[in-house]
């Protein structure tokens, strides 16, 4: 999945996306570089090679 495609996601979803759009993102990307979960604000943060970079929740 591209950066471009990730973006799309987010997009649709809100930045609260559903468990399975995540689990297709963290699947398909071979771009993913950092996934981060921050329990604090119950957010996951994920970073690729391309410079992309999102914070979201998963729902």
């Amino acid at each position: 999945m591209y950066d471009y495609e990730i973006q799309n996601v987010m997009r649709k979803y809100n930045y609260n996306i559903p468990k399975e759009e995540y689990f297709k993102i963290c699947d398909t990307s071979s771009q993913i570089s950092v996934v981060k979960y921050d329990p604090y604000c119950d957010m996951i943060e994920i970073g690729t090679k391309d410079g992309g970079y999102w914070k979201f929740k998963v729902v």
